[in-house]
C-alpha cells in the first residue's frame, strides 16, 4: 500500500501526527509505503520521521526531494502554502512501478484503516475523492459545468496508471499557466478545473471536513450553497464511521495544534502530539477572525453567517478574478 504526503517544514510536526495516527490504525500484515514529497523540511525533522516510522516492521519511509524549479508560473497563493501543488507532481515524482496511491494532506488524523479505500473499484475514474463544497459561482470562474460537483483533494484515492496515460500532470502544468497561477481555490481548484467528470466520489467517512462539524447542515448548505451535496443522514452516519478525520481551516474553531483549539476531534490529536513530544503552537488570530469566531457563539450567528455567505458566494470570487485579470 503507497501513501504519499507532501510537507514543507512548517508543517513537519503536523505530518509527524498524520503519521503516527496512520500507522496506528493500519492492518501489522499490511505493508505500507509512505512517500513524502519533500519541500524544504528540515533534516532533524525527516529523521525524527524516519526514527518513528522505523518503529513499525511494517512500513517504509521515502523523502522525495525536490531539487529544481518545477512550475513555470510565479505561484499566487489563494490559500494553503506552495508545497500543496507538489502534488500536481506525483506521477513523475513516484517510481513508475506505483500504480495507485492515496494522497494525504498533513494536517489529517487516521481513525480507523484506509485498506478498504486503498483497494476499492473506482472503474474508470482517475481519482477517488469526497465531494467539497462549493457553489456555482466558483465553478463558472473554473470552467466547470454547473451539474458537475467539486471535490476535496486532502484524500485522494489516485490511479497513477490513468493519471500518467493522460498526462495529467503537463495538463494541469498548462492550467496553471492558463489560471496565471492564481486559480480559485488553489491547487483544489485547478485540480477540479480537469478532473471535475473523472473523480469517483467517496462516502464522506473518507474525508470528515471540519465544517461538517461546526456547523448544523442546514447552516452549511446556506452558508456555503452547493448546487447538490450528501444528504443530512449521510453526514450523520459517516460521523460514526469516520476513518479519515480532515482538519480543514473554519472560521468557527481553530486547528488541533494550536494551543487554543477545541474543535471536534482535538482530544484524540492532543494524545498523538503528547506522545510524540511535540508542544502546541501560540495561535497568532487576526483581530478580524477573532471577532468573527466569537460572534458565531452568540444570538448574531445567523446574521453573521449570512454576511460570510454573501462574501463566499459573490466578493471572494470576485476578488480572485480581478487580481488574475490585473
Amino acid at each position: 500500500m503507497n501513501i504519499v504526503y507532501a510537507s514543507d517544514n512548517n508543517f513537519a510536526d503536523v505530518l509527524k501526527v498524520s503519521v503516527l495516527s496512520l500507522l496506528r490504525n493500519t492492518e501489522g500484515t499490511q505493508k505500507i509505503r509512505i512517500w513524502v514529497i519533500d519541500n524544504e523540511i528540515s533534516e532533524i525533522k525527516k529523521e525524527e520521521l524516519r526514527e518513528l516510522v522505523a518503529e513499525f516492521p511494517n512500513a517504509t519511509l521515502t523523502f522525495i526531494q525536490l531539487t529544481t524549479q518545477i512550475f513555470n508560473t510565479n505561484i499566487n497563493l489563494d490559500r494553503g502554502s506552495v508545497s500543496s501543488y507538489d502534488r500536481l507532481l506525483v506521477g513523475s515524482l513516484l517510481p513508475v512501478e506505483v500504480e495507485r496511491v492515496i494522497y494525504l494532506d498533513s494536517d489529517i488524523m487516521i481513525q480507523g484503516s484506509v485498506t478498504d479505500l486503498y483497494y476499492m473499484d473506482i472503474s474508470d475514474k482517475v481519482v477517488a475523492a469526497v465531494t467539497d463544497i462549493f457553489n456555482e459561482t466558483y465553478k463558472k470562474l473554473l470552467n466547470i459545468p454547473i451539474e458537475h460537483s467539486m471535490f476535496n483533494p486532502g484524500v485522494m484515492l489516485i490511479d497513477l496508471v490513468k493519471w500518467r496515460t493522460l498526462h495529467l500532470e503537463e495538463r494541469l502544468l498548462k492550467q496553471l499557466e492558463y489560471f496565471e497561477g492564481n486559480p480559485l481555490q488553489g491547487d483544489l481548484g485547478l485540480l477540479n478545473s480537469l478532473l471535475y467528470d473523472c473523480y469517483y466520489e467517496l462516502n464522506p467517512k473518507y474525508n470528515m471536513m471540519t465544517a461538517f462539524y461546526d456547523f448544523a447542515y442546514k447552516e452549511m448548505l446556506h452558508f456555503k450553497k452547493p448546487s447538490q451535496y450528501y444528504s443530512d443522514s449521510c453526514l450523520e452516519q459517516a460521523k460514526k464511521e469516520v476513518v479519515i478525520r480532515h482538519f480543514t481551516t473554519s472560521i468557527s474553531s481553530i486547528r488541533p495544534w494550536y494551543a487554543q483549539s477545541s474543535v471536534s476531534g482535538v482530544e484524540k490529536w492532543n494524545d498523538y502530539m503528547k506522545e510524540l513530544g511535540i508542544e502546541k503552537s501560540p495561535y497568532n488570530e487576526k483581530q478580524s477572525r477573532r471577532v468573527v469566531r466569537t460572534l458565531l457563539q452568540t444570538p448574531l450567528r445567523k446574521a453573521v453567517l449570512n454576511i460570510l455567505s454573501f462574501v463566499q458566494l459573490h466578493i471572494r470570487p470576485m476578488v480572485i478574478n480581478y487580481q488574475r485579470k490585473r
